[in-house]
């Protein structure tokens, strides 16, 4: 599966498993005079990514900065095609938890967090 994406040309460390990337079709239907159903595409699909990370407290605050901004510009890399496609979306943390552990596990990190993203294309 997927796991490598970046967000405005810096890549993500691995997260904790694997991304969930959908891609939807955008579409209207209405019926038409004679009761048939017509299907207007408005656009073949559209990226949808989540992810759960645990990251420090210094990466957290650079989600938050994405979360923060009016959109990212996403790298989604492609094994299969051996390619990099962007897309300009919206990053939203949905969940962020902060990890209690004992301070000799965590050496000199400022802190052990769980977060949750979803990434969805404009």
């Amino acid at each position: 599966m997927i796991n490598v994406i970046q967000i405005n040309s810096s890549w993500l460390p691995t997260p904790d498993e694997d991304l969930t990337i959908t891609a939807s079709k955008l579409a209207n239907e209405y019926e038409t005079e004679a009761g048939t159903t017509q299907m207007q595409v408005v656009r073949n699909a559209k990226l949808s990514i989540k992810g759960k990370w645990t990251l420090t407290g210094s990466l957290v605050e650079i989600f938050r900065s994405y979360r923060d901004a009016d959109t990212v510009t996403v790298g989604v890399y492609y094994p299969n095609a051996d390619q990099i496609s962007t897309y300009t979306c919206v990053f939203n943390i949905t969940s962020e938890r902060h990890i209690n552990k004992a301070r000799q596990q965590l050496g000199e990190v400022d802190g052990l967090y769980q977060i949750e993203v979803e990434i969805t294309e404009l």
